[in-house]
């Protein structure tokens, strides 16, 4: 596993490409819905830095895993485990 330092060249790399996108959206007096962006940017990081491929490139299996924490979520909240409470 890479040293956070070793990250910091890829996160930066991420965080430019991020502000690059932004730049024609707020020249035109648009809004960036920073949150959404910030998810995005955080799940780029990610891809690049453990799976050395881009967020866009594996899109697919974050959204799926996201569908799978809201699955993971309604069953903790159906089943009873005899003596968990």
């Amino acid at each position: 596993m890479p040293s956070f330092q070793a990250m910091l060249p890829t996160m930066g790399a991420c965080m430019t490409s991020m502000m690059e996108k932004w730049s024609e959206p707020i020249k035109r007096g648009h809004h960036i819905e920073v949150f959404k962006e910030f998810k995005s940017l955080t799940a780029d990081i990610i891809a690049h830095t453990a799976f050395g491929s881009s967020y866009a490139k594996g899109k697919r299996v974050f959204e799926l895993q996201q569908e799978l924490q809201v699955i993971v979520d309604q069953l903790l909240v159906t089943v009873y485990i005899p003596g968990s409470r």
